[in-house]
């Protein structure tokens, strides 16, 4: 039936019970919510932010594949074969604008070097930088005609 006097003023009384606890300060909560807004808070901040142990190891691994990565380009721009023979999945490997080892082999004029990655990669050729320039294009723009 429809709600009574009585039924309507039950429901006010445990609203204003339950908005009590929520702005109640963490003395006056009883100890139940007190805790488990308390483990709320901290499961919400460890999924948010890691720990300081994981944040540095993070930034240890993204540090340590940046050289990596700067130390394969340079070898292919020298025309290190060793150096890029012995790295796995090179298309993997692209710098801040795309580019790839193809690429800095190539701009160097370093003709062995790209030959031996596009038998190791040869899916590399075809990929453009962010700005639209294959390996090709950036060979043909310095003049690597042995490219």
């Amino acid at each position: 039936g429809p709600p009574t006097l009585r039924s309507r003023a039950a429901a006010a009384k445990t609203t204003h019970r339950s908005s009590r606890l929520d702005h109640a300060s963490a003395s006056e909560r009883p100890p139940l919510v007190a805790r488990s807004r308390a483990q709320h808070k901290r499961s919400t901040a460890a999924a948010i932010m890691p720990s300081k142990a994981a944040a540095k190891q993070q930034y240890a691994t993204m540090a340590a594949a940046k050289r990596d990565i700067k130390a394969l380009f340079e070898a292919a721009s020298r025309g290190d074969t060793k150096t890029v023979e012995g790295t796995k999945d090179l298309d993997k490997y692209k710098d801040g604008r795309g580019r790839s080892c193809l690429h800095f082999a190539a701009a160097s004029g370093s003709a062995e070097c790209a030959k031996r990655i596009l038998e190791l990669a040869p899916q590399l050729s075809s990929q453009a930088d962010e700005d639209g320039a294959t390996p090709l294009h950036l060979a043909a723009s310095r003049c690597r005609t042995a490219v």
